[in-house]
């Protein structure tokens, strides 16, 4: 399929192969916003369940150790 699309997209113009590209940018860019999101939610979630510890670098990484 990358390589039909490869092909075919040879044969447009300049301006429609950059409006594809621009199309897919855009795509990329939503589904990374979405996955930092969804990222967010379970970190928000972790919190509200207590899940999560807080502290300096140092007190975290004696915790760990210890």
């Amino acid at each position: 399929m990358l390589k039909m699309f490869q092909k075919t997209s040879k044969a447009l113009i300049i301006e429609d192969q950059a409006y594809i590209l621009d199309i897919l940018n855009k795509r990329l860019i939503e589904s990374r916003r979405m996955e930092i999101a969804k990222k967010g939610k379970e970190t928000e979630q972790a919190y509200n369940k207590g899940e999560v510890r807080m502290g300096t670098f140092e007190t975290l990484w004696k915790d760990l150790n210890d």
